[in-house]
């Protein structure tokens, strides 16, 4: 009996033997244990803003998706420089020079128990202007730009100011409205677009400039805000032609007779009655129209003196017209 114990004994301090050995090799050292849970991952830098311009600043950041700097000395560089002062801090300010310089961004995270691992990223700040030209009437002598109301047609041009002079052509153009990008993807060259005005929504637009090798160059949004639609009276001379001062309102009538032109401001018209309605009233009672002219009427004096009113109403003839109207009191 006493050796059948013995005989246990021995078999179970053998069993416990070999479990401790398969779990001593099964189970990773305290050293390795220690080691940073990222390493084998790539780490990397990012900007905000994300495409500086020139003369300003970007504060460049480790990403804080995946990198954990326990127990790491960070240590940064612009230009080969170390900037001593950011040392240990996740991140790092930055101040760009002029159009087309570069500010080389590295981060060192070493380790006392692992290989260090280096993060770099590339400033090249430029200049991406968006240049609009409405497709909207504005009288001959107005010296400002037509402006895009709603429906209205727009040509929207990319400049890109870089210090190479780049040609436009030679870059590729991705146009967003909103979420929705335009043209079906990117195009080389494609620097001007042609481009109806929303109405409700997508008002932002988007041009990211890239080159031909795919990196992004830049980005540059705009909002779209539609112009609401003018009318503005202007006297005629024969002698000195059509005014460029508005009429005051209200307006009196010295001479025994003079005419008007109502010019309208944004709208998806020519001044002609293929394109729009203009309807004239004076004191509420219908005018009609010069065929010629359509949007200028004709006072005369009667002799005697008193007010009137008088106004035109624009109806354009689009698919969704638009409206404006505007009344003139006469002093006579």
């Amino acid at each position: 009996m006493h050796h059948i114990d013995s005989y246990r004994s021995v078999t179970i301090t053998a069993c416990l033997f070999i479990l401790g050995c398969i779990f001593s090799t099964a189970l990773p050292s305290s050293a390795f244990a220690q080691v940073p849970s990222f390493i084998g991952s790539s780490i990397y830098l990012e900007s905000k803003p994300q495409y500086p311009e020139p003369q300003s600043t970007a504060t460049v950041s480790l990403n804080d998706y995946s990198v954990n700097t326990f127990g790491a000395t960070i240590n940064w560089f612009v230009n080969g420089v170390e900037q001593v002062g950011a040392k240990n801090n996740r991140s790092i300010t930055v101040p760009t020079r002029e159009i087309g310089s570069q500010e080389v961004v590295k981060a060192v995270l070493s380790y006392t128990n692992a290989p260090s691992q280096t993060a770099t990223l590339t400033l090249t700040p430029i200049v991406i202007d968006i240049i609009l030209e409405a497709d909207t009437y504005v009288p001959s002598f107005y010296k400002g730009r037509a402006l895009p109301s709603q429906e209205s047609r727009v040509r929207a041009i990319a400049l890109v100011h870089d210090a190479k002079g780049g040609i436009k052509g030679n870059y590729v153009y991705k146009w967003s409205a909103g979420s929705t990008v335009l043209l079906g993807g990117p195009v080389k060259g494609k620097f001007i677009l042609e481009y109806a005005m929303p109405r409700y929504s997508d008002n932002e637009l988007t041009v990211e400039v890239l080159n031909t090798e795919g990196t992004t160059l830049g980005k540059k949004t705009i909002l779209l805000n539609p112009e609401e639609t003018q009318l503005h009276f202007y006297e005629y001379s024969s002698l000195r032609g059509l005014s460029e001062r508005t009429v005051a309102n209200p307006f009196s009538l010295i001479s025994e007779e003079t005419t008007l032109y109502g010019e309208p401001y944004f709208m998806n018209t020519r001044i002609n009655t293929a394109e729009a309605d203009f309807t004239w009233t004076l004191d509420n009672n219908a005018v009609v129209p010069n065929q010629d002219a359509p949007n200028a009427i004709t006072l005369r004096r009667t002799g005697i003196t008193g007010t009137s009113e008088v106004s035109l109403r624009v109806v354009t003839k689009n698919r969704i017209p638009q409206y404006v109207m505007q009344k003139l009191q006469l002093i006579f």
